[in-house]
């Protein structure tokens, strides 16, 4: 198939991408058309489509999650998230395929995503109670809360179960492929054997990729932070790393994701072209390299402050493992820090707390790791969460993206104050 190239403009900014010239319906002022197209055989109409997250892969694949006004047959109006996805592969199975551009575009409409055959199920009342019975999980009638869905790699339904003569119980059903959902299950498994506060698993729909969990209690440690609520010794956070290093976990996984900078400069630059070359500079020096001959241990994958659950001052577990496996401790404590000297950006009133909190938890950390690698590792993270402001579209992101990119810069000059 012939492909011209495609360009779209993304608040203000021109992405041209010569293997996805549908990127132009995707992001361009006609992508309600194209979700109108989509669902033209259900006689309903898509008024207004606004984007809410990007997942861009420059060259593979462009996926656009819209927050889509729609105008039911009998007229009344209700918002639904719809997705679009153009690729240089295959369209998956099971969507609405569209011609635009000259490449075609599938669609699809919350809950039934392709990857995620669990999804439908998951947000029905009924069925989930049919999964709980067969889990032997509590009885009572289930109201169910969509709390996280990340189009293609997973969802967080909340499932609150509740009857007059039984106690209320939540329970958290992650939904994802079917393939990895094993994986997921059995690491919840393991770390809980070990003695790591994580969700028990209550059980697994291997079929569908339903994960079911235990809720674990406490508020994340962002929100403690952000309302001047007690918070651990990050002391506490180098303890519980250590805890979970000691736990035998056997998978496939290789949480690495944010340290690589190879993974996030493409979309940097395709997004932001007149930083090419500082993000091609940062790139190259904040490459992760040695990190002082450690060895790999179990690694939580995607540790941040979201992630750790407390009450009044003390961590009371760890959530979303998706991504625990063989790493580095070096990592995971970037990860942290990195994300903690973000969220200042975003969150100005506790900024100075935040940012304190941060420096408290590199030293922290850096008694038991080499401090300039450890600094070097979180300028990666910082230039890979540059990208976060395109991907969620917040309003001006090429100026927050800026911003994250000097941050990186500002943890390289760490590095090199201390003689590397």
């Amino acid at each position: 198939m012939a492909r011209s190239v495609g360009t779209a403009t993304v608040g203000g900014t021109m992405i041209t991408d010569a293997v996805l010239p549908a990127a132009p319906h995707l992001l361009g002022a006609d992508a309600r058309e194209l979700l109108h197209a989509a669902l033209a055989s259900t006689g309903e109409r898509v008024l207004t489509a606004r984007p809410s997250q990007v997942a861009y892969r420059p060259g593979r694949s462009l996926l656009v999650r819209y927050a889509a006004e729609v105008e039911r047959v009998d007229g009344s109006r209700a918002m639904d998230t719809i997705m679009a996805l153009t690729t240089a592969g295959d369209l998956p199975d099971k969507v609405v395929p569209l011609e635009a551009g000259g490449l075609r575009v599938g669609v699809w409409r919350y809950p039934f995503d392709p990857a995620l055959p669990g999804l439908p199920p998951a947000t029905s009342g009924r069925r989930v109670r049919e999964l709980l019975d067969r889990l032997a999980g509590p009885p009572g009638q289930v109201a169910l809360r969509t709390r996280a869905y990340r189009p293609q790699r997973r969802a967080v339904v909340q499932a609150t179960v509740h009857g007059h003569d039984v106690p209320r119980t939540v329970l958290f059903l992650k939904v994802l492929p079917p393939d990895r959902a094993a994986r997921v299950h059995a690491t919840h498994l393991a770390l809980d054997a070990a003695g790591v506060a994580v969700p028990r698993s209550v059980g697994l729909a291997a079929q569908q990729g339903i994960v079911a969990l235990t809720a674990v209690p406490g508020m994340t440690l962002q929100d403690a932070l952000c309302d001047g609520l007690p918070v651990p010794d990050p002391a506490e956070l180098c303890a519980l790393q250590q805890r979970l290093a000691g736990a035998p976990l056997d998978t496939a996984a290789r949480p690495a994701a944010m340290i690589d900078p190879s993974r996030h400069a493409a979309l940097l630059t395709a997004t932001l072209p007149d930083e090419g070359g500082r993000v091609a500079e940062l790139a190259a020096r904040c490459a992760p390299g040695d990190r002082d001959g450690s060895r790999p241990v179990t690694v939580h994958g995607d540790l941040y402050e979201a992630q750790v659950l407390v009450a009044q001052g003390a961590i009371t577990g760890l959530i979303d493992l998706d991504g625990a496996g063989p790493g580095y401790l070096a990592d995971d404590a970037a990860t942290l820090i990195g994300h903690l000297e973000t969220l200042a950006m975003v969150r100005p009133r506790a900024a100075h707390r935040i940012r304190a909190y941060a420096a408290e938890t590199f030293a922290a950390c850096a008694a038991v790791t080499d401090p300039v690698v450890l600094a070097r590792l979180v300028a990666a993270v910082c230039l890979g969460l540059a990208t976060g402001a395109f991907r969620v579209q917040e309003p001006g992101w090429e100026d927050e993206a800026r911003r994250r990119l000097d941050l990186a810069a500002s943890w390289l000059d760490k590095v090199s104050d201390r003689g590397t």
